[in-house]
């Protein structure tokens, strides 16, 4: 479902507020213009406008930093993953760290998406993808060939791979790893 930017605004406020009073002072947000705009880049700007405008106020009032990264939804397609990276391309700037992809892991290849993501990247946005926790040590060696991301998300299964542990750290790939979830 579409969330609207109200409410986009009221969960961002909320997170952040609970982020603060534990201490964190800077964090990223996946936002998709799927969810949050319909994948159209009038509306995608709009509701981009309004979180932006939160997060400034947020820092203002709590001194946390929040930043957003583009993501597409894997199982939406490379086609929307196209709408996508167009909406962030033409929304880059400060706030957007990067182009990510998020979703269900095992529907398609990473290469399927490349074009999205080299659009992502020839705009300026730096690259994360979501590889690994359920597609194994083959998914995340795919992702870093096909997207060159700098970040994974999930990438714990890559620890079966030494080769590839190996290439991770060569590249300078960071694997994002979370305990609750990994």
């Amino acid at each position: 479902a579409e969330i609207g930017a109200e409410e986009g605004l009221r969960i961002d406020d909320a997170v952040l507020e609970e982020s603060a009073s534990h201490g964190v002072v800077y964090s990223e947000t996946f936002l998709s213009p799927d969810f949050c705009g319909g994948g159209d880049v009038s509306a995608w700007r709009e509701y981009l406008a309004a979180i932006e405008e939160a997060a400034a106020e947020a820092e203002a009032r709590m001194g946390i930093v929040l930043k957003g990264i583009v993501t597409c939804i894997r199982h939406a397609g490379p086609e929307q993953a196209k709408r996508v990276a167009l909406c962030a391309a033409e929304t880059r700037g400060d706030f957007l760290t990067g182009y990510g992809m998020a979703g269900a892991e095992l529907m398609g290849r990473p290469g399927d998406f490349a074009y999205s993501f080299d659009m992502a990247r020839e705009a300026g946005l730096r690259i994360t993808c979501h590889a690994g926790e359920w597609g194994g040590p083959e998914m995340v060696a795919d992702t870093v060939r096909d997207l060159r991301p700098e970040r994974i998300g999930h990438g714990i299964s890559a620890a079966r791979d030494p080769d590839l542990v190996d290439k991770l750290a060569e590249d300078g790939i960071v694997l994002e790893v979370c305990p609750g979830s990994n």
